[in-house]
């Protein structure tokens, strides 16, 4: 880089320019280059102060190409980055010697005086925070917050973590930095201060519940174990045993979290749309003879589902862990369902399904789909989510003595013991025999098997008899 290269003399005083591609002027503003001015008459003084300048107007021009508003804090985070670069670059560098050849000034002088000068100017401009983050990050006693950085550690954990606790964990970096103000340093982010914003998230004016507060700290936990192992945080993690204490269950009775036999009638022979009566009373009927989720009922392919000699089972290729990938030998009560569905035209067991939601589940509309159905039904107390049904199967499932490993197996659980956790993989378990001892009331067990209610069965018993 020649020396006059982004300098321009005006009368006796240099300043660094950076040209605008003609492209971009109107996203500037009008503006055709980015000029500041460097306070000197000398060249050799400008070419060395220009740097840290170029690099936070070729920044700036960046930002203007990816079609984003020029944000003023993030231009002087810019600006504070390549000070410090700067810094770093011509660190120990002397500028003027004494009589003796020791060193008088030095580039790390200049630049401390210039930073002095820069943050006494954004002092005034944007208050006494961000002029002392500016100072902070220019010394390299400072990182920012800023959204390169997370978007940085979100992109690491792809594949690894869905993209809707991706979204979570945006929403949680968002309101922090909301609380704490966008020229947060990561460094001031202390166990005190995050203290302070969990009381925060906790105040009754807030309207938080204690759950969605959890999450935001351990989103935010997790965020500071990243940023330690990548050299950004030195100071221990602020979020760990920030306690939320959980609500007193004392002298209440548990809620239920298994579907009643009166709450499972009326969800196999109520009606919803054209669209998902049929599907919605499928889902339910294998969640019950499984135990699966939604999402791996739905994720179902027809190949999934292989006949054997005694009888169907499905294979449940993915899951939230290793153990949920598995093989699960169907209930002989809704082999109708598998042997009607295998027929379906888009390779899929539960046909036509919308994915939807950040990580395009084809669960995603079938469970909004559900939650709307029940609400229907007016189900009251007895109302459950779907994910329920995985706990009523578990619960039949020790009804009919079935061993808890055994049951895990099923369901898609790690069994944590060392002999069966360990040692074991269950390939011996007979899961056909656990699963033919399954039963439901004989009310529920009609509607599994696609037949009609007793009381209509009872009553076109009756017809026959007197056209007979």
């Amino acid at each position: 880089m020649a020396l006059t290269d982004y300098l321009k003399l005006r009368g006796r005083t240099w300043y660094v320019r950076v040209q605008i591609p003609p492209h971009l002027w109107a996203s500037a503003g009008g503006k055709r280059e980015f000029v500041k001015t460097l306070k000197t008459r000398d060249l050799s003084e400008a070419n060395r102060l220009k740097h840290a300048h170029v690099a936070a107007f070729q920044r700036r021009i960046k930002t203007l190409e990816q079609g984003q508003q020029s944000d003023p804090l993030a231009d002087l985070y810019d600006k504070a980055i390549a000070w410090r670069d700067a810094r770093e670059r011509y660190k120990g560098q002397v500028i003027i010697h004494d009589q003796g050849g020791e060193p008088l000034w030095t580039y790390d002088d200049e630049y401390l005086s210039q930073i002095s000068d820069e943050a006494k100017e954004f002092l005034e401009t944007h208050g006494e925070e961000a002029a002392t983050s500016f100072f902070n990050i220019a010394k390299g006693e400072g990182t920012p917050l800023r959204d390169e950085l997370i978007e940085t550690w979100l992109a690491e954990q792809a594949g690894s973590i869905t993209e809707q606790t991706s979204g979570h964990h945006r929403v949680a970096v968002r309101s922090f930095r909301a609380w704490a103000g966008e020229s947060v340093l990561i460094e001031a982010v202390t166990r005190k201060k995050a203290g302070d914003y969990v009381s925060h998230l906790l105040a009754p004016e807030r309207g938080i519940r204690p759950k969605t507060a959890k999450r935001y700290i351990s989103s935010l936990s997790t965020l500071w174990t990243w940023l330690e192992a990548r050299g950004h945080a030195d100071q221990g993690n602020p979020w760990l045993r920030q306690g939320i204490a959980k609500k007193s269950k004392r002298g209440q009775a548990a809620p239920r979290k298994q579907w009643t036999d009166a709450a499972l009638v009326k969800l196999l022979t109520g009606q919803y749309t054209a669209q998902y009566t049929a599907t919605l009373h499928d889902l339910v009927r294998l969640a019950l003879v499984t135990g699966a989720r939604i999402d791996e009922l739905c994720a179902l392919e027809t190949r999934d589902a292989q006949q054997r000699k005694d009888g169907w089972w499905i294979t449940i290729r993915e899951g939230k862990t290793q153990a949920a990938v598995r093989e699960v030998p169907i209930h002989e009560s809704v082999a109708h369902v598998i042997e009607r569905r295998r027929k379906s035209a888009d390779g899929f067991l539960f046909e036509g399904l919308v994915p939807g939601g950040p990580d395009k589940k084809r669960s995603w509309n079938a469970s909004k789909a559900f939650g709307h159905y029940t609400k229907k039904l007016d189900l009251g107390e007895q109302r459950q989510v779907f994910h329920a049904l995985r706990n009523t199967f578990t619960e039949a499932m020790e009804a009919a003595e079935v061993p808890e490993s055994t049951t895990k197996l099923l369901i898609g659980h790690k069994r944590a013991s060392l002999t069966y956790g360990h040692y074991s993989k269950g390939e011996r378990v007979k899961l056909r025999n656990a699963i033919n001892r399954l039963k439901y009331a004989s009310e529920v067990m009609r509607l599994v098997e696609g037949r009609l209610p007793q009381a209509q069965g009872s009553r076109r018993t009756q017809r026959r008899r007197k056209r007979s």
